[in-house]
């Protein structure tokens, strides 16, 4: 109890906290990231900061969070990689999820962030496989940016929802890039 396990190393590979007891925290002192499956449990307590969090594997890793919030900026940047959630993933309503290459594979489960930002012209998809991008940003913002499609590709087998749930007045903005 009370212990502390900090990432001062900006990469590492699999990280395995499913059988975590005493609720140790986890937290990292480096924009750091990670190859390989990220398995949380509710027994572990995560450190919120502005230090972005980067999943860079090949292949298909699962991330499993546990009921877990993300609270840090988080984004998948992958060539050959997919990020498959294992259950529902949260980064909260400040946190952005930035898919910069490779692929989000939702695998009928939901994914909560702030907003998605991904207008580069690299190769990167978003599969929903029957899940749930919910968007909760309560600024004006733009929650949902494909906006340069060039390279990008949307797999909706199965179906899935883009959903808009952030409080606030303030517009929303859609960036599709012409994707359906």
């Amino acid at each position: 109890s009370g212990k502390t396990v900090t990432q001062d190393m900006i990469r590492i590979g699999a990280v395995d906290f499913g059988g975590v007891t005493n609720n140790p925290t986890f937290t990292t002192s480096t924009t750091a990231s990670f190859f390989g499956n990220l398995i949380l449990s509710s027994n572990i307590i995560l450190t919120a900061s502005t230090q972005t969090y980067t999943y860079e594997g090949d292949g298909i890793s699962t991330i499993t969070s546990d009921t877990k919030t993300w609270a840090k900026p988080f984004t998948i940047s992958s060539i050959r990689g997919t990020f498959l959630l294992g259950d529902n993933f949260t980064t909260g309503t400040t946190n952005a999820i930035t898919l910069t290459f490779g692929t989000i594979d939702l695998n009928g489960k939901t994914l909560s962030a702030s907003s998605l930002s991904s207008s580069n012209s690299n190769t990167r998809s978003v599969k929903f496989n029957g899940g749930v991008f919910d968007l909760t940003s309560t600024s004006t913002a733009t929650l949902w940016n494909l906006a340069t499609s060039t390279s990008a590709t949307i797999d909706n087998t199965g179906g899935g929802t883009i959903k808009f749930s952030g409080s606030g007045t303030g517009a929303k903005t859609f960036a599709g890039g012409g994707l359906a």
